[in-house]
């Protein structure tokens, strides 16, 4: 639930990042989306791309939170970042949809 979520991200608050796994901070920063914390999700991923410019999947969910915040040059930054990425590695078609989907869903607004 949400409270726990936010205790938890207080505990971890007091940790220094390299002493809290990457793949855990992303999804933390997933379950924070769900919970429509999108303010905490992208200080996360935004954190996440400073380690890792090269994690297409973080771009992904951080044009997603700015998509939800109504950011849209933000959110399009994001994930066309993500795209190139995509194009340049190997990732699941799936994430190639959900990138194709939501840049053609802020490109309509």
């Amino acid at each position: 639930d949400f409270f726990r979520m936010q205790r938890c991200l207080q505990a971890c608050s007091s940790l220094q990042p390299e002493e809290i796994p990457f793949d855990f901070r992303v999804e933390t920063a997933k379950c924070l989306i769900e919970l429509k914390d999108t303010t905490n999700a992208a200080a996360i991923l935004n954190a996440l791309i400073q380690e890792d410019d090269e994690a297409a999947d973080v771009f992904f969910l951080l044009g997603t939170c700015y998509k939800i915040e109504n950011r849209a040059a933000e959110a399009v930054e994001a994930l066309e970042a993500a795209k190139e990425l995509v194009e340049g590695g190997e990732y699941s078609d799936d994430l190639v949809h959900r990138i194709d989907t939501a840049l053609a869903e802020l490109k309509v607004q």
